[in-house]
């Protein structure tokens, strides 16, 4: 895989809504839209049979939406069929991703996004002591759906 495997294309998270997904990451994060896919008449819905196929989901109707931030693109889902599981995005359960962002100043980050109304993890930005994390400062925070974020400054910064 190493010889043809060159480059990571996207990392896709599904949303429950596509509008408060953009709106959040762009006012929130700065993250821009990078357009939406549609269909040959101009539906936003996608339900094509090669979907179906991919995901290996019959009947599966969706939207995507791509945005582009920080040498990153971010690929939304939002699923119109089959109908919404609510999984659980504790840090501890297997299977729960996040995405980390380095910051110059991670307390000023978590101070402004709490300013904002954002959902935040834990009570202050944490100062991680002792192991080859020394002096690092992060801390986790949800996006409208859930889905875990963090912010970190790198021991020294």
């Amino acid at each position: 895989m190493k010889d043809n495997i060159f480059e990571i294309d996207h990392y896709a998270i599904t949303v429950r809504d596509l509008k408060k997904t953009r709106e959040f990451y762009e006012s929130i994060l700065g993250f821009e839209f990078a357009g939406q896919l549609l269909t040959e008449d101009g539906n936003d819905v996608l339900a094509y049979p090669s979907y179906e196929d991919l995901t290996g989901v019959p009947g599966v109707k969706f939207k995507i939406m791509f945005m582009k931030g920080y040498g990153i693109t971010l690929e939304f889902l939002e699923y119109v069929y089959p109908e919404e599981i609510v999984i659980d995005t504790k840090p501890y359960i297997r299977g729960t991703a996040h995405l980390c962002f380095h910051a110059k100043d991670a307390q000023k980050a978590y101070e402004e996004l709490s300013r904002k109304g954002v959902e935040l993890c834990a009570g202050k930005a944490v100062r991680i002591e002792g192991g080859t994390h020394e002096g690092v400062c992060a801390f986790y925070f949800k996006d409208p759906d859930g889905f875990l974020l963090e912010i970190k400054t790198e021991a020294g910064d």
